[in-house]
C-alpha cells in the first residue's frame, strides 16, 4: 500500500498503543469500510502517536489502526508531532 502523507519513520503495528482513555468507539462496519478505503487508495493521513511517555500512543487515528490490523500491516507510517503541553 501506497502512503501519500508526510510521516517520521515506520513502526511495527505492535510499537503502537491505543491510547487507554479513548473515548470513540468505531462500529465494525465502519473500520471495514475504513480498510478498503486505505487498501484502494492508500494512506492519506496518517495515525498520530505521541511518545512523550517513551510509548508510542496513538492520540489521532484510532479508526485507521483497527484498519491497519484488518489489512494485516506489518508497519505504519505515523506522524510524532512535538507537543509541548
Amino acid at each position: 500500500m501506497k502512503t501519500h502523507c508526510t510521516y517520521s519513520k515506520k513502526l511495527k503495528l505492535d510499537e503502537i498503543q491505543e491510547h487507554p482513555q479513548n473515548p470513540n468507539m468505531h462500529p465494525e462496519h465502519q473500520i471495514e469500510l475504513l480498510a478498503k478505503i486505505i487498501k484502494k487508495h492508500g494512506w492519506r493521513r496518517p495515525i498520530v502517536v505521541s511518545n512523550r511517555t517513551g510509548k508510542n500512543v496513538i492520540i489521532k487515528g484510532h479508526g485507521r489502526f483497527e484498519a491497519a490490523k484488518l489489512l494485516k500491516v506489518k508497519f505504519l507510517s505515523p506522524a510524532r508531532p512535538n507537543l509541548r503541553i
